[in-house]
């Protein structure tokens, strides 16, 4: 069969007599030669144009290098910043413009994040904090709070900043120190926390039952006060801690390079051949930013965790100085040995995944009906509410209110009796589950016992608030 183009080349050499029709069979005249070369590089220049398509080999692959974001391995000739290259093994990645925008393979595509409020776009509770590290496990930014040891004297202001941030509108958590810590003693030490549940871990849970390499990343910047001890190139630690079995630790030092500059940071946890994570809705694994801390860990080991050692001896001391402070967003942990950009969620997901620890209810103006129930006794209320959605647990919520006097309860005629300072608004434990509460509002006035009643806030920017944390 005549060759007319490279898709005709046979691979057994002796079976390719001509190229173009052109005789280059044993033999052949000299002439031929110098014709059949010229037709092929007419077949090649078809080939480079896309003129001819090859067809795909059958016992053979094309080979690509690596290459980079900046440089893919397959890219078009006149955009060589964009194409695919291959990042890590078994994965695939994509880049437009130098950047990469997609990555599949060994790590999950969508949904990978086990952190919530990565983005710090959630803030129920507020979005500032005064005097931050007065008490134990104080709670800020939805999902996140600080952890301390009893008597640590740094205190902090935190605030949800919404200018500033990496992209300049992007939102993220500032922690400001305004009570230093100069003279570490006693097992002085706070850090802030994000624990996660043991459902929500199982995607870095090994085929040997224990944790798997996963990857952290997130955006940080730093700033130190003209009195601190600090210079740049600074360093602050971030740790992980499993809270099942016998409990494990691992910590890793990050360099920030630059004083108030955004920088994204990533690195890779190891497998532990000894670290479980239980499958439940209970405390399994806590991602730790360390502030300071008297008691320190091995870098880049896991040790037991039967301690909390927020830092290592190479950490510098974020509370050596007032208005230092240190920034985070785009907080991942996702499984698999790569770190991948940022997976930027819908809000209403971000919610979502917030209440299931905490609900506030906010009521900007008073004169509202908030519930509807019955009369349960001469003096009680009782009625039922539907959460927005599912708590963690079907028990051991708390509630909260802005003040018990800013509710009061109504009969069918609309008569009420006065609230007092020992009314009390309780949530009645024998009848929680992750959807409803049962309300007990013990309050002021004389009810008939059965009749039907509502409740009503009566004070502008009154709220409650569901707790169900770990």
């Amino acid at each position: 069969m005549a060759k007319n183009s490279i898709a005709d080349y046979s691979a057994t050499a002796a079976s390719n007599t001509d190229i173009q029709s052109v005789d280059i069979d044993e033999g052949c005249a000299p002439s031929g030669i110098n014709n059949a070369i010229r037709e092929l590089m007419a077949d090649l220049a078809d080939m480079n144009a896309g003129t001819t398509v090859l067809t795909s080999p059958s016992a053979s692959v094309l080979t690509l290098a690596d290459g980079s974001s900046s440089a893919p391995a397959l890219a078009n000739t006149g955009d060589t910043n964009t194409g695919i290259f291959f990042p890590a093994a078994d994965t695939v990645g994509v880049a437009v413009g130098g950047t990469e925008v997609w990555r599949f393979g060994s790590n999950p595509t969508t949904a990978k994040n086990l952190i919530i409020n990565g983005a710090m776009t959630v803030a129920q509770r507020g979005t500032s904090f005064t005097s931050v590290g007065a008490s134990n496990a104080e709670y800020l930014l939805d999902r996140y709070y600080l952890r301390l040891r009893s008597g640590a004297p740094a205190r902090w202001t935190v605030t949800q900043e919404s200018s500033g941030g990496v992209s300049g509108t992007a939102k993220w958590m500032k922690i400001l120190c305004t009570t230093a810590d100069t003279t570490l003693a006693g097992g002085d030490g706070q850090a802030i926390q994000q624990s996660i549940e043991g459902f929500n871990c199982q995607p870095i849970v090994g085929s040997n039952g224990k944790v798997a390499a996963h990857a952290i990343s997130f955006d940080v910047i730093g700033h130190a006060d003209a009195g601190s001890s600090i210079t740049f190139p600074a360093k602050f630690c971030v740790g992980v801690k499993t809270q099942d079995g016998t409990g494990r630790q691992y910590h890793h030092d990050v360099t920030i390079a630059a004083a108030d500059t955004w920088e994204r940071v990533s690195f890779v946890v190891p497998a532990d051949g000894t670290a479980t994570l239980d499958n439940d809705n209970g405390d399994a694994y806590r991602l730790t930013f360390g502030l300071y801390s008297q008691q320190q860990a091995t870098a880049d080991t896991w040790e037991n965790g039967d301690a909390d050692h927020y830092v290592t001896s190479a950490t510098d001391n974020w509370a050596d100085s007032t208005n230092n402070y240190i920034g985070f967003t785009h907080i991942q942990v996702e499984p698999g040995s790569v770190a991948t950009d940022f997976e930027h969620e819908d809000i209403g997901v971000t919610q979502f995944k917030c209440d299931r620890y905490y609900q506030r209810y906010n009521y900007p103006t008073a004169n509202k009906h908030i519930g509807y129930g019955w009369c349960n006794a001469v003096r009680e209320m009782k009625w039922i509410h539907n959460l927005r959605a599912p708590m963690r647990s079907d028990a051991n919520k708390t509630l909260s209110v802005s003040a018990v006097a800013n509710f009061s309860i109504y009969d069918a005629d609309g008569s009420t009796g006065g609230i007092g300072l020992n009314d009390t608004i309780t949530i009645q434990d024998q009848h929680q589950s992750q959807v409803t509460i049962l309300w007990r509002y013990t309050g002021g006035g004389t009810y008939t016992v059965g009749e039907p009643m509502y409740a009503n806030v009566g004070a502008n920017n009154a709220w409650m608030a569901f707790e169900d944390e770990l």
